[in-house]
């Protein structure tokens, strides 16, 4: 899905959130972050960032950020 695009189902969203966990620690490490460097990096708590790399918390404040780090923008 690229920038703007809507999604078209509530199915699209689950599998967002279901790939968003996977992609956010991969996108750390590949940039050689700890949990706790990331977390700075994005203005998130180092707890808030493991919740969410393990699938537990997806902290509606923390979405947009974390969105924009996986396009790259941070």
């Amino acid at each position: 899905m690229s920038r703007g695009q809507r999604l078209a189902s509530y199915g699209e969203l689950a599998e967002l959130l279901e790939a968003l966990p996977v992609a956010v620690r991969e996108r750390r490490r590949s940039l050689g972050l700890s949990q706790r460097e990331a977390a700075d990096v994005l203005g998130l708590s180092p707890s808030t960032l493991s919740r969410l790399e393990a699938g537990e918390d997806f902290n509606s404040r923390a979405l947009p950020v974390l969105l924009a780090w996986l396009g790259g923008e941070s």
